[in-house]
């Protein structure tokens, strides 16, 4: 699978599920910020406000259809109105979400025809190990063997073996940190009290409080090592990530393997 910009978790969600680009469907990162609204969405809270998730995604167009059932288990989002979903539960053995997809599959009286689960891992082991540790090779070599508990499952299932198609994908990859014990500080660039700053580390949004400050701003963010900074509207359309309100000023990028945090005293951006 090809991200889409910006890689991270709830932004690919929503884009799987709907076929929509960020700047189209509005979730441009876990952490972001609505001008409009003035609400701010993290991953923690506001996830049952629907008005983070307004477009149709194809479970719901599923049910649409003549017959149609869907099945969610565990998936990053809430809340979901189908036929049968489960939220996600971080204390739940993948096993047994597996058991429970096939379950509704294999309804006698109202079966399932389209089913979608997510596992957390390797995610959550690449965040804290990074993805080259030998802790991650022993969860992908974890997950690899789900895979298969799941691919025997449908193999011993005559009606899932003739008729389930199997799509198997990620939301985003991952990169080895550089420079952990020399990070790099917004602060050190520009004066945090001209601004305010929503994203994920490898992409900050920056919302500049006074429009007379945003050239400043960015000459000043753009003297952040392995990073480039754009004004919205320079923003490489390649991107797909300009034509939204949610979409700072200015997007600070990092090269591959960098990050931008906030000294530890600052709370107002969130690392995910």
């Amino acid at each position: 699978m090809i991200s889409t910009f910006a890689t991270a978790t709830f932004p690919n969600h929503y884009t799987l599920i709907t076929g929509l680009y960020e700047e189209v469907h509005g979730v441009i990162s876990n952490n972001m910020y609505d001008p409009k609204t003035n609400l701010t969405f993290e991953q923690s809270d506001n996830m049952t406000n629907n008005e983070w998730w307004p477009y149709p995604t194809i479970w719901s167009i599923n049910e649409q259809r003549k017959g149609g059932r869907s099945g969610v288990v565990g998936w990053p989002q809430d809340s979901i109105h189908i036929s049968k979903y489960q939220p996600f539960n971080r204390s739940r053995s993948f096993r047994d979400i597996i058991d429970q997809m096939l379950l509704w599959f294999n309804d006698s009286i109202e079966p399932i025809n389209f089913g979608a689960m997510y596992f957390y891992e390797p995610d959550r082991t690449g965040h804290q190990t990074g993805p080259y540790s030998k802790n991650m090779t022993t969860m992908v070599r974890e997950c690899d063997e789900l895979l298969g508990y799941l691919l025997d499952k449908i193999d011993t299932n005559e009606k899932l073996r003739k008729n389930l198609h199997l799509i198997v994908t990620s939301d985003h990859g991952m990169e080895q940190i550089n420079g952990t014990n020399n990070p790099i500080y917004l602060e050190d660039y520009v004066d945090h009290t001209k601004i305010r700053s929503f994203g994920v580390p490898p992409v900050t949004n920056i919302f500049v409080l006074s429009s007379n400050d945003i050239d400043i701003v960015l000459k000043n963010l753009s003297r952040i090592p392995h990073s480039q900074s754009y004004k919205r509207q320079d923003i490489p359309d390649r991107y797909h990530y300009k034509n939204h309100e949610r979409i700072g000023d200015i997007v600070v990028i990092c090269e591959p393997g960098y990050e931008i945090n906030h000294h530890p005293s600052r709370k107002n951006f969130i690392l995910i």
